[in-house]
């Protein structure tokens, strides 16, 4: 009997990715017999091997339309839309690549007001053209995280988490069943945990667990009783920075003993 040909429609990913996933697991690329493993996968794994089919190439629209297609959040809109880290200056790597790209030493700041200045998809690019041909999905990552300020790799580990994360004037994670939301305003100044429509109806309350709330006052967030949210502002009009993004950290936990069962 033959391979059912797969309706693109009906699989997790769009049909050039799942061509490619199933082909690194020995699998027919029009044969949909893995794609049930394929969607247990990580993402940041599918990401890895849409990439690697592709040759690693260090170009920075490739890799922007890989994370579109894998994680269905558009770098290049939050690029245009002025969105991503708010900083003073990226990284001593970030800078001196970019430095390099514009023929200057990589450690001649006389231009560094100049790069702040540019949209993240030209920092990511010129970056990119001084790196080399070929850049692992690893590190690619890793760049995106120091220029848009998306921890991908940490996504891609809160994809089953029931935690919606709104950020860059996107959702990065949102799924019916979510139980709480992390929305963050332009930049990421300032963050808000709350919970979702689907909370409210299945508990009847608006109400966070007593231990979140707990958590939540003791990082510095306090509670906005007219939208109902536990809100903190980072004072430095930067950024928060990734190391209090753990904050992640205890609203999954919260999910995770209390509401593994709605």
């Amino acid at each position: 009997m033959a391979d059912a040909v797969i309706n693109p429609q009906n699989t997790k990913y769009p049909i050039e990715v799942m061509k490619a996933v199933r082909a690194s697991l020995g699998a027919d690329e029009n044969s949909d017999e893995m794609d049930s493993q394929i969607n247990t996968l990580a993402q940041v794994r599918v990401m890895d091997i849409f990439l690697e089919s592709l040759g690693n190439p260090a170009r920075g629209q490739v890799i922007r339309d890989t994370v579109g297609k894998v994680f269905g959040f558009d770098l290049d809109l939050m690029s245009q839309n002025d969105e991503g880290n708010l900083l003073a200056s990226y990284n001593s790597e970030i800078m001196a690549g970019v430095r390099t790209y514009l023929g200057l030493a990589s450690d001649d700041r006389s231009r560094d007001s100049a790069i702040m200045s540019l949209k993240k998809n030209d920092v990511m690019d010129h970056f990119l053209s001084a790196y080399g041909e070929t850049i692992p999905g690893s590190d690619s990552r890793r760049i995106i995280n120091y220029i848009f300020g998306v921890n991908i790799d940490g996504l891609s580990g809160l994809e089953r988490s029931r935690l919606s994360v709104y950020s860059k004037g996107q959702w990065e994670l949102n799924n019916q069943n979510d139980v709480l939301i992390i929305k963050s305003s332009k930049g990421d100044v300032d963050l808000y945990v709350g919970p979702t429509a689907y909370y409210v109806d299945k508990l009847g309350t608006d109400q966070l667990p007593p231990e979140l709330v707990h958590a939540l006052l003791s990082l510095g967030f306090t509670l906005d009783t007219d939208a109902n949210l536990y809100t903190y502002h980072n004072v430095s009009g930067e950024s928060v920075p990734d190391a209090f993004k753990g904050v992640i950290g205890a609203i999954v936990t919260c999910i995770q003993t209390n509401f593994a069962n709605l």
